[in-house]
C-alpha cells in the first residue's frame, strides 16, 4: 500500500480539527478552574480569620473605634459598654475663676464637704471579673494574677480587674487633698498666708485635669496581684497603654513656636474688643469695677497676688 505524505500545511490544517480545539480548550477550563480554586481558598481562609478576630475582639461601631486605638486591649471590648462609650463634643470650663454654674467638683476659696462628697463618689473604685484569656490580652501572666475567690460564685476563671480611669481619679484627688491640706478645715484661716488667687489658682489646674482625665477615659484596665508583705490582694498599676508620643510634640514646640521671652511680650493695642473678667478679679485686687471700654479701669497682673 502507498502512503501519502502529508505536506507542512495539511498537518497543521489536521492538528486544528475539532479533536485538538477541544483538547486545548480542556487544559485553558483547567488552568481557569485551578485559578478560580486558589482564589475562592484564599478568600475563604480570609473570611473565617475575619470571623475569628470579630469573635475574639468583638465589633466596634464607627463611633467608638477610638477606645481600640487608644487602648492596648480591653476585655470590654465588644460590650454594651463599649457600644455606649462614644465621643460627644463638649466645651470645657476652663475659666480661672468661678462661673456662674461650677463643677461640682470645683472647690471655692474653701473646701467644702459637697466637693469633696462629690469626688468620693467620682474615684470610687470597683472590681469586677475578666477570664485568663483577658489577661494574657493585656499582657499579663494569669499565673500572677488574683482570682475571686471560690465564695463569690465567679467560676474557676474570674480573674479581678477594675477599670484604669478611676484609678487615675483616685490620683488626682490625692493631689487635690494636698494641696488643700494647706488650708485649715474650718475654711477660715490658712497654714500659709496664700492669697485667695492661689487657692482660685488650685482648683482650676485640678478641674481642668480632671476634665481632660474624663475626656480621655478608655477601657483600659488593671489586674491585681499577691504581693510580699500584703495580706489583700494589690493592683498591678503597670499598664500596657497606647501613647502619643509627648519627644515629637516637644521637638515640634522648640522648632515651631515663638521663643518664651516674646510668647506674650507685648499688649493689648487700642481698640481691640475685650472679653469681660470675672468680678472676683475686682475684689482680689481691692479695686472698683469701673467701665472697662471706657478705659478707666485699673489693671493689675495676677502676679500681684501669688
Amino acid at each position: 500500500m502507498k502512503y501519502e505524505q502529508i505536506s507542512e500545511s495539511e498537518e497543521t490544517l489536521l492538528q486544528n480539527d475539532g479533536h485538538g480545539v477541544t483538547r486545548s480548550a480542556r487544559r485553558d477550563s483547567q488552568t481557569k478552574l485551578f485559578g478560580l480554586s486558589v482564589l475562592f481558598n484564599a478568600l475563604l481562609i480570609i473570611t473565617l480569620a475575619a470571623i475569628v478576630a470579630e469573635r475574639q475582639f468583638g465589633e466596634a461601631s464607627s463611633d467608638n473605634n477610638w477606645l481600640r486605638q487608644t487602648s492596648h486591649y480591653s476585655p470590654l471590648w465588644g460590650s454594651d459598654l463599649e457600644k455606649k462609650l462614644v465621643k460627644v463634643d463638649k466645651l470645657f470650663d476652663g475659666s480661672l475663676f468661678e462661673t456662674a454654674n461650677p463643677s461640682i467638683y470645683r472647690n471655692g476659696l474653701s473646701p467644702t464637704e459637697d466637693v469633696d462628697r462629690a469626688w468620693q463618689e467620682l474615684e470610687w473604685i470597683r472590681t469586677f471579673p475578666i477570664t485568663a484569656n483577658d489577661v494574657r490580652g493585656i499582657g499579663k501572666d494569669p499565673e500572677l494574677a488574683v482570682k475571686f475567690p471560690p465564695e463569690y460564685g465567679l467560676g474557676d476563671d474570674a480573674y479581678v480587674a477594675q477599670l484604669d480611669i478611676f484609678h487615675q481619679l483616685h490620683c488626682l484627688n490625692l493631689l487635690r487633698h494636698i494641696a488643700w491640706g494647706e488650708f485649715d478645715r474650718d475654711g477660715v484661716t490658712a497654714k500659709r498666708p496664700y492669697s485667695d488667687l492661689h487657692w482660685i489658682h488650685v482648683t482650676h489646674c485640678t478641674e481642668l485635669i480632671r476634665e481632660n482625665l474624663v475626656c480621655g477615659a478608655n477601657l483600659d484596665v488593671i489586674t491585681f496581684n499577691w504581693k510580699e508583705t500584703q495580706d489583700l490582694p494589690f493592683a498591678d498599676f503597670n499598664v500596657n497603654k497606647k501613647c502619643s508620643n509627648i519627644e515629637v510634640l516637644m521637638e515640634w514646640q522648640e522648632k515651631n513656636t515663638i521663643v518664651a521671652e516674646r510668647a506674650r511680650n507685648f499688649t493689648r493695642p487700642a481698640g481691640a474688643k475685650q472679653v469681660p473678667i470675672s468680678d472676683e478679679y475686682f475684689r482680689i485686687f481691692g479695686i472698683e469695677k469701673v467701665d472697662l471700654h471706657a478705659g478707666e479701669a485699673h489693671e493689675h497682673s495676677f502676679k500681684d497676688a501669688q
